[in-house]
């Protein structure tokens, strides 16, 4: 067979190319984004990573799929967010505030069991966390429990996380880029996605997801400006030791 045939099968895939989707997806409104992930957005009943600094518009590219999810009879889960859900700017991004379940626990292990009480339980469309980088074991209870729920899990790091093996569909990184005409722009690097190589930067600005320019930029991404107070709010039972 002659090597122009082998191209134009569909089994054989092209470093360049972008892969084609495995699964559901969810566009995440930003047309150079999507044209660099698999499917065209957000894969669905997986694991995804966002590497950034706080308060740098991570939040802010999950409210487009919030909107669109509102129809589902379903709940967004914030599990341990570090400042309280706003309900203006969750309003203004089209995201209905009756349906964030916002889950405040108190250590590490917490918040991971009630991460993964949230995926596998099927009653949460969308699954937000907070915190350090759990161990790799921990990642694939997440990855197993977001495929059962049939769920988008995002889970949100420091940037210095490091370089490491991870079961998620998709990790990205995201900076602040310096600019006076949009200060609203954002580097994208995506440093994993299923069935392709590492890509990127694009750059894309995130003007258009902001709630009020006036506020801060917690609050423009959906969250206030008041610190989550630990144990305000907690998930029904208990964690296992």
């Amino acid at each position: 067979m002659k090597l122009d045939g082998l191209f134009e099968r569909a089994s054989i895939w092209r470093g360049g190319e972008t892969p084609s989707a495995i699964g559901a997806v969810v566009p995440t409104g930003l047309p150079d984004l999507d044209a660099l992930l698999p499917g065209g957005g957000w894969p669905r009943g997986a694991l995804s990573e966002v590497m950034a600094e706080e308060g740098h518009g991570a939040l802010s590219l999950l409210m487009p799929v919030l909107a669109r999810l509102n129809a589902e009879d379903r709940w967004f889960a914030f599990v341990a967010p570090p400042y309280l859900p706003c309900a203006y700017a969750l309003t203004a991004h089209g995201v209905d505030p009756a349906r964030v379940l916002y889950v405040s626990l108190r250590s590490d292990p917490e918040k991971l069991w009630g991460l993964e009480q949230c995926l596998k339980s099927g009653a949460c469309t969308v699954v937000l966390g907070w915190f350090p980088r759990p161990p790799v074991q921990h990642l694939r209870r997440l990855q197993l429990a977001a495929g059962n729920g049939d769920s988008i899990a995002c889970l949100f790091y420091p940037p210095d996380s490091g370089e490491y093996s991870t079961p998620a569909a998709l990790r990205i990184k995201v900076t602040c880029v310096d600019g006076e005409a949009d200060p609203a722009q954002v580097s994208i690097r995506i440093v994993k996605r299923r069935g392709g190589w590492p890509c990127g930067p694009v750059t894309v600005s995130l003007r258009s997801f902001t709630a009020s320019p006036d506020r801060s930029p917690h609050a423009g991404a959906g969250l206030a400006d008041r610190p989550a107070a630990r144990g305000q709010l907690h998930g029904q039972g208990s964690a296992p030791s």
